[in-house]
């Protein structure tokens, strides 16, 4: 009987084993980023897909964080949603960034990030402008970005 358990513990162990390592490293949980500095999120994605991580939008991904949708294993939960918009170069005031003239090399960095079914969403939706477009979970779906489970 001993011999019995110790060979199904082991079994139950290496089984576990298995799908801890088949789940690879946790994602990244995006919950409300307002977004930011393309070449930052760039770099961010880049390190995530190098790891093998994916991205699970729970949340707004404004702007700059929209790089997401670039990686293999993002997926959206019924909250999440993207906003676009053309790239800007900002201008630092005292009061903060001030919106300065459109950054067509970095929209178009952006808009290759994107897969596309939310290009076509996008387009459909009067492209990339200055006013912002918003997509929810729904809309992503749609739009072919996978949906968590």
């Amino acid at each position: 009987m001993r011999k019995v358990l110790t060979v199904v513990a082991g079994l139950l162990f290496a089984t576990s084993a298995a799908l801890m390592v088949a789940a690879g490293p946790a994602p990244l949980v995006v919950g409300n980023n307002p977004g930011g500095l393309v070449v930052q999120f760039l770099g961010q994605e880049q390190a995530l897909e190098a790891q093998g991580r994916g991205v699970v939008v729970t949340g707004r991904c404004a702007s700059a964080c929209t790089v997401v949708l670039h990686n293999p294993k993002v997926c959206v939960a019924a909250g999440g949603s993207f906003m676009f918009h053309k790239a800007f170069l900002a201008r630092p005031t005292p009061q903060g960034l001030l919106r300065g003239p459109d950054d067509e090399q970095t929209t178009a960095v952006l808009w290759s990030m994107y897969p596309p079914g939310v290009r076509a969403w996008i387009n459909a939706h009067g492209g990339l402008t200055d006013q912002p477009l918003n997509m929810n979970a729904q809309q992503a779906w749609s739009a072919g970005v996978r949906r968590c489970r």
